[in-house]
């Protein structure tokens, strides 16, 4: 989860202010910005599965 989430977070770093705000920047978002695109399908849609996620994360051992 951890290495997902930062290959994200540095291919959003990537990205121009430009290619996040302009909602024509790219065809495939039609006319959304891509920084719209990004809130609900990464930050927000983990909200929707958080606790799945967080059941299946290692627990730490008892003597940790």
């Amino acid at each position: 989860m951890e290495s997902w989430y930062g290959g994200v977070v540095r291919g959003i770093a990537r990205r121009s202010d430009s290619d996040l705000v302009d909602g024509s920047r790219f065809s495939w978002t039609n006319g959304r910005p891509l920084w719209l695109l990004i809130r609900s399908n990464a930050d927000e849609h983990y909200d929707e599965h958080a606790a799945e996620i967080e059941a299946l994360a290692p627990k730490p051992s008892a003597g940790a």
